[in-house]
């Protein structure tokens, strides 16, 4: 076993494994926390976790040296789990790149019962790709778009209710929706999709789930012009990385749709869900 413990202050962690910049940038986001691992006084892993909506596992990230690094997983796996029911927490998910350590975590996740959910697609793009890129979606004059902090009782009403019935997915909770950068497209009076922008190290995440129109070029716009509105931000470094995920295979045909001209890195994201 090893000494896994919550970090709470801005200095026990990072020292001689992630430098002061990243450690700051990971915890950059409200709710987000970092859990640090202790073979004989050594730091030998880092774990970062979101508990803004589902409790998800953000990084993680172990040392060469590590003596047992699935030993070292299942620490970080106990550990989040405890935090989960202290949190409350429903669902843990873990979301991983598929590169080294993923064979390994998948033994370890088998063996915590994690089921798989592999209907999520994350395109990675730099900023600078998307500068000038020419709008190609149509425009359909019956719907609209709104910002959510403009949205009224009875639509902030409807959203809760879709969610809690299961329509969109998981981690669209209400309470991010009010404090993320969010939009939602309106259908004949009732939400047809939801938009989120998140800060993730180095950029930023695009993150939308649509409800009843799944080929609703007026989504793929919304999409669209925030994304548009990202790349032309003056405070954003045009080197900087985003994310944008595609939930299932429809909406994989709108964002083709989306960035017609447009390169982009097509990476597969696993994400794991336990329900706790």
């Amino acid at each position: 076993m090893f000494d896994v413990r919550l970090i709470t202050d801005d200095t026990a962690a990072y020292k001689g494994y992630i430098s002061r910049d990243i450690y700051k940038g990971f915890l950059s986001t409200a709710n987000r926390y970092l859990l640090a691992a202790y073979d004989e006084g050594r730091t030998v892993g880092v774990c970062v976790f979101d508990a803004s909506t589902v409790t998800r596992i953000v990084d993680i990230g172990i040392t060469a040296d590590c003596r047992d690094r699935n030993v070292l997983r299942r620490d970080f796996l106990l550990s989040m789990l405890g935090i989960c029911e202290n949190l409350h927490a429903q669902v843990l998910t873990i979301s991983l790149y598929d590169e080294d350590g993923f064979e390994e975590w998948e033994q370890v996740l088998d063996e915590f019962r994690f089921g798989l959910d592999e209907t999520t697609m994350f395109y990675r793009f730099k900023i600078s790709d998307l500068r000038d890129l020419p709008i190609s979606a149509k425009q359909d004059k019956s719907d609209r778009i709104i910002m959510l902090e403009q949205a009224n009782a009875k639509q902030i009403e409807e959203i809760d209710k879709r969610l809690k019935e299961g329509e969109m997915f998981a981690d669209l909770t209400h309470e991010r929706i009010r404090r993320d950068l969010s939009s939602a497209l309106i259908k004949n009076g009732k939400i047809d999709g939801v938009l989120l922008v998140s800060d993730i190290p180095g950029g930023i995440c695009v993150e939308y789930a649509y409800v009843d129109s799944k080929e609703s070029f007026m989504l793929v716009s919304m999409i669209r012009r925030t994304i548009d509105a990202i790349a032309h931000d003056a405070s954003i470094p045009s080197d900087a990385v985003g994310e944008l995920a595609c939930i299932g295979g429809s909406s994989n045909k709108l964002f083709l749709k989306l960035f017609p001209e447009c390169e982009l890195l097509g990476e597969q994201r696993t994400y794991y869900t336990a329900i706790i």
